[in-house]
């Protein structure tokens, strides 16, 4: 495997876990509904002929959609009788604005001079088919497979070392934010969690720069976000929404 494919590996694995830990975030719901070729379909044996997906999160702190033209696939295991349905199909992310806007930097605008409206991937997802008319899940758990697609990949294959690199801190952010995030059921403390992180993600972007360790550990014993916001605006109180 040569240097660039190596590179662009590593790009496609930071952006899964980016993308994985962003659904955790936001609370991404999934809803996939079939399509059966009878009229009256009978779910334990017609074979499904399309589906439609469709979405919960909490708005405001970026976007993703998923088509519902993409490839669908039965699979049985007949050992423990087990059904599942993969889904191959692509999507389309928006990420807050400040990691957005660092992959909108790294592209190569002398190949092609459309602005990058939206990160296009193609995804891998794999749902329990349980013989129903439609499964819900969180979409952090169907998640399989993630990558660019052959449009985004070609506008950022030039400049992937640069642009893996710059992720990294916001990726260990997300990191942490997610697991935060899993043990949330109220909805005004993830409200809370999503104006922090954005708050983290626009300092960084505006070049602050944050010990990852020591303020986490703070964050541990507080139990959110408050330690690293207190410092941030401390810092840069022109932040404040």
């Amino acid at each position: 495997m040569n240097a660039q494919a190596t590179q662009l590996d590593h790009l496609n694995a930071t952006v899964e876990q980016i993308l994985r830990n962003w659904t955790v975030i936001v609370d991404y719901d999934v809803e996939l509904c079939f399509h059966f070729a009878p009229d009256e379909p009978n779910v334990s044996k017609d074979k499904i002929t399309g589906y439609e997906i469709s979405h919960s999160l909490v708005s405001g702190f970026g976007e993703l959609t998923i088509s519902n033209d993409g490839k669908i696939e039965e699979r049985i295991d007949y050992a423990v009788i087990d059904t599942s349905v993969i889904i191959t199909a692509s999507m389309k992310v928006r990420f807050p604005k400040p990691l957005h806007d660092i992959f909108a930097k790294h592209c190569a605008s002398e190949i092609f001079e459309a602005d990058l409206d939206h990160i296009g991937l193609v995804a891998v997802l794999e749902f329990d088919h349980g013989y129903q008319f439609s499964i819900m899940s969180y979409l952090s758990k169907v998640v399989r497979q993630l990558q660019l697609d052959a449009f985004t990949e070609t506008l950022l294959r030039p400049n992937i070392a640069s642009l893996t690199a710059k992720l990294q801190p916001y990726l260990h952010w997300f990191d942490y934010a997610a697991a935060l995030a899993d043990d949330i059921v109220d909805e005004t403390r993830r409200v809370q969690l999503i104006d922090d992180i954005e708050l983290v993600l626009r300092y960084l972007s505006c070049g602050g720069d944050l010990n990852f360790a020591k303020m986490t550990s703070l964050c541990d014993v507080a139990g959110n976000l408050q330690p690293v916001r207190n410092l941030i605006l401390t810092r840069m109180p022109g932040l404040a929404a």
